[in-house]
């Protein structure tokens, strides 16, 4: 607070006392300037500023970010193990490998065992190298997406905070059990070939969907916004109610292992 005397203007002064009114609406502060022997009071308003809620889109967005990273990280630990399988178990492993590396090559994200007496270091650049690899791919980001709208609770959760547009229940039903078994180009094709105009036009709603949910994901993976806290402090409403408290912790406690966190950011 400034000193208030036109000849000293200090821009430091000290709190003698303070006094709040009941209603704790104001605050009576007594205040003196050690510059000038000045003493002074002021009246100050106390405005509360309340949080803002997200909007619609961003609290979607934050659930898409939610649930792609915990997918994403794990369909990177379902390729190691299967990969572990694949060479004979953890037994075998450790005779023929070092250890196992995150690999990445056109985009695609994958695990890779590493040769014993080898550095350690892979060198996905050279085609041979990484042909030869002993090595088990993710599958694809897109592939993901879908899998996360062949749930009922993603169209639940975006009816729950949209409110336009809804998807009725039944067209849940019939989304959930077509992408349950038919990759969504295919199910498109079946709904032109059937002429079936009622699944037509819902394969068009999953396929734009699949397009904004991309988007969304492409443009603000590497936003420090979407870091590991974001993941370990992720709230949903308590009013859509997905999973428990004891879930929601279990889940917590998981994004704060760093074996997870790589998991996520060598597949994200």
């Amino acid at each position: 607070m400034i000193c208030p005397n036109p000849k000293c203007n200090n821009t430091r002064t000290d709190i003698k006392s303070e006094k709040q009114e009941v209603k704790g609406k104001e605050v009576l502060r007594n205040r003196y300037c050690s510059k000038c022997d000045t003493s002074f009071s002021t009246k100050e308003k106390i405005n509360i500023i309340t949080k803002r809620k997200p909007r619609p889109d961003k609290l979607l967005m934050n659930f898409r970010f939610y649930m792609y990273g915990t997918y994403r990280q794990w369909k990177f630990l379902t390729a190691l193990n299967e990969l572990e399988e694949s060479q004979g178990g953890l037994s075998k492993i450790k005779n023929k490998f070092s250890g196992w590396g995150a690999i990445k090559k056109s985009g695609k994200s994958g695990v890779a065992l590493t040769p014993l007496g080898s550095d350690g270091n892979i060198n996905i650049k050279n085609k041979k190298i990484f042909n030869s690899l002993t090595k088990k791919m993710i599958e694809g980001k897109k592939k993901t997406i879908q899998f996360i709208l062949s749930s009922s609770v993603y169209w639940k959760y975006k009816n729950f905070i949209m409110k336009k547009e809804l998807i009725k229940d039944y067209e849940i039903e019939i989304i959930n059990s077509r992408l349950n078994k038919l990759d969504v180009k295919k199910w498109k094709i079946k709904a032109i070939t059937k002429k079936n105009k009622i699944e037509s036009e819902l394969c068009n709603k999953v396929i734009d969907e699949i397009y904004d949910f991309q988007k969304s994901v492409s443009m603000y993976i590497n936003n420090k916004e979407y870091d590991q806290n974001f993941y370990i402090n992720y709230k949903i409403e308590e009013k859509f109610s997905i999973w428990n408290s004891a879930e929601t912790k279990v889940l917590s406690d998981n994004w704060k292992s760093e074996r997870t966190w790589f998991r996520y950011i060598n597949s994200k």
